[in-house]
């Protein structure tokens, strides 16, 4: 499957290339979520917010992208209409929302790009599985809204497999509490979006 997508890739640069196109287009390769493929002893995706299904790598080439460069920071999807729009020198055409442009992470500068980033699960088969996320350069955490008493929070700085979940430590109420509050104040949960829950896919 991999070199099927490598082969896609390899063929539309190519044509962008033979068609003299390359030098004026941009060309953004992502994907919408990982897999987890037996990490914690879970196939596919969701509901847990691991880092193997939420953090996923981007790479993108054009004008105005310093190549060669290499930047870790608290993005998300939402960033991606905003960036393109600003690339193609259309920035004002972009309603206002949660996403920023991404150009100042293309030149290499990251310090300051967002302090945090919100989530949310939405599931197929049993609604009290719907779950937030906040994430910061140090902290995950997620709550269950059906289910107060479930939670995860993990130190990504000590613990980057996301193995010891310290929800539940009482030395660790105020970071809850903290990261709870701007979850509540900033992203209040949206459990029922009218989906039906028909089975697991």
């Amino acid at each position: 499957m991999i070199e099927m997508i490598d082969d896609g890739v390899g063929r539309m640069l190519g044509a962008l290339s033979d068609n003299g196109f390359m030098e004026d287009t941009v060309v953004v390769f992502t994907s919408d979520h990982g897999e987890y493929l037996g990490d914690h002893g879970i196939l596919h995706k969701g509901p847990a917010s691991y880092r193997q299904v939420t953090e996923v790598s981007m790479l993108m080439k054009g004008p105005d992208i310093a190549p060669g460069i290499g930047v870790g920071a608290l993005t998300g999807h939402v960033d991606l209409a905003p960036t393109v729009l600003d690339l193609a020198g259309l920035r004002d055409a972009m309603p206002a929302g949660d996403g920023k442009s991404l150009r100042p992470l293309l030149n290499g500068t990251p310090a300051g790009f967002r302090e945090f980033n919100l989530g949310e699960y939405h599931p197929t088969v049993r609604k009290d599985l719907y779950n937030q996320t906040i994430q910061t350069g140090k902290w995950r955490l997620t709550r269950y809204p059906e289910h107060p008493e479930w939670g995860e929070l993990f130190d990504l700085e000590s613990d980057p497999g996301e193995h010891f979940n310290l929800f539940q430590s009482s030395a660790m109420a105020p970071v809850v509490k903290d990261l709870s509050s701007i979850l509540e104040e900033r992203f209040p949960p949206e459990p029922d979006t009218g989906n039906e829950m028909i089975c697991k896919w």
